[in-house]
């Protein structure tokens, strides 16, 4: 396929988030801005750990390095959502997710309003 065609079916399939012509092989999903990808948690397992201590995160801030993956693991009233970004956790979901590009990241609890950060240097 031209990379016109390409361009041309990605414009008309935009509306549907069913253009890709990635061939890098990764299978994971993107939060839909390009701030976090989702990836295989067995794959992250020295990441660092993002849940819920009542109605808190803990940590409430977390610092990683670009291209380092966070886990989220939150209990059944709670997730992870951010106005500006993209970055959500469904209630009660566990979820691991790479950032690439450094920047600060903010999110909150939808039920409950509370927040938190990745920093990504």
């Amino acid at each position: 396929m031209s990379k016109l065609s390409l361009i041309l079916s990605c414009t008309a399939l935009l509306s549907f988030g069913a253009c890709s012509s990635d061939d890098s092989g990764d299978d994971g999903d993107d939060t839909g801005d390009g701030v976090a990808m989702e990836v295989d948690c067995s794959t992250a397992a020295s990441a660092p750990v993002i849940a819920n201590a009542g109605m808190t995160y803990s940590p409430a801030s977390t610092t990683i390095a670009a291209n380092g993956v966070v886990k989220f693991t939150l209990g059944a009233t709670h997730d992870v959502a951010s106005s500006t970004t993209g970055l959500s956790v469904p209630l009660g979901g566990t979820k691991c997710l790479k950032f690439a590009t450094a920047g600060t990241y903010t999110f909150h609890c939808t039920p409950h309003s509370f927040t938190g950060t990745i920093i990504v240097q």
